[in-house]
């Protein structure tokens, strides 16, 4: 069909496939690597890192303030001492031994059972995550080779 000297049958534009921009393999690439293993892994291992953290800082500076006999039982003056270095290990094993049952603080000593099972459950989920990140990147890295 024919408008004046235009001829409507024909389209004026061109139908040829246009390559991929390379903005658009970018994109594409970026999406791959963020659903990486090793990525995935690591995005779980720092979300442990995250909640333990505000976990045993939590309990910890609870336990100092409501229990402070239970704080000089659990000898954390000598570990966390202006906030600068707190012992995850060795306060696990103050948990995970159950020592605070000896102390003579029996408040302190509910305390510290109430709060046994999430204190040794973050820290050992946080080990686990650091495994598995572990395991992601040296399968991934060998595996690549």
């Amino acid at each position: 069909m024919k408008v004046g000297r235009h001829d409507l049958t024909r389209s004026p534009c061109r139908t040829s496939r246009v390559p991929d921009s390379p903005d658009r393999r970018t994109v594409g690439n970026a999406r791959d690597l963020l659903m990486t293993p090793a990525v995935i892994a690591f995005g779980f291992f720092s979300l442990a890192v995250v909640l333990e953290s505000a976990v045993w800082a939590t309990c910890l500076h609870r336990l100092r303030s409501r229990h402070p006999d239970q704080w000089q039982h659990a000898e954390q003056p000598l570990l966390w001492q202006d906030r600068t270095l707190i012992s995850a290990r060795r306060t696990m094993v103050y948990f995970q031994d159950q020592t605070y049952l000896s102390s003579l603080d029996e408040a302190g000593q509910r305390f510290c059972n109430r709060h046994r099972t999430m204190m040794l459950g973050v820290y050992w989920l946080t080990v686990m995550t650091g495994a598995a990140l572990v395991v992601t990147l040296a399968v991934s890295v060998w595996g690549s080779g």
